[in-house]
């Protein structure tokens, strides 16, 4: 495969986002039933739980109305913006191998770095010590959740690994 300086975009997919937003609607539901109904048992958790269903229904119609991409392609790397939690970029000097890996029936494609601890100095706070668990467990701080975009995880697979693969071999003949 030859490089192509061509920009490929994958968008989010919804499905999964919209049954997580109708699932808290459904917590939001029953937890203002029990509070107005009287039920003084847990009342509390209740409302909290409550609440916090709403921010996340309010947060997920933002984002299953707004068409938002998952992943970018292009010459200088991957940007994978499918997590708000561990969104990302890297350089294709920095990639040294590509692997799938499955969590809890979830596919992810691992993405192998040169410099792991670089990478992760480069983020604070919750990605940070989420890139950190990742890279202790799959030996990289890096992943693309397969599940959350729109495009065949094999067929993305195998782009990376074709395009990794003809930048390697043009670096070695130059």
């Amino acid at each position: 495969m030859e490089i192509s300086d061509a920009r490929v975009e994958i968008p989010l997919a919804k499905q999964r986002l919209r049954t997580l937003v109708y699932i808290c609607a459904l917590v939001v539901a029953f937890s203002a039933y029990w509070v107005l109904s009287g039920h003084r048992t847990n009342a509390t958790a209740i409302s909290i739980t409550g609440a916090l269903a709403l921010v996340a229904v309010i947060v997920g119609l933002k984002r299953v109305r707004k068409e938002t991409t998952g992943l970018i392609i292009d010459s200088t790397g991957i940007s994978n913006f499918s997590s708000d939690v561990g969104s990302f970029e890297v350089g294709w000097d920095q990639i040294t191998a590509f692997k799938t890996v499955w969590v809890y029936q979830s596919p992810y494609i691992m993405i192998m770095v040169k410099d792991p601890e670089l990478l992760i100095s480069q983020k604070r706070g919750l990605p940070a010590f989420l890139m950190r668990s990742n890279y202790k467990l799959y030996g990289t701080p890096l992943n693309i959740a397969l599940y959350s975009l729109q495009y065949d995880g094999d067929d993305l697979l195998e782009k990376l690994e074709a395009i990794l693969e003809a930048r390697l071999n043009n670096s070695e003949s130059s």
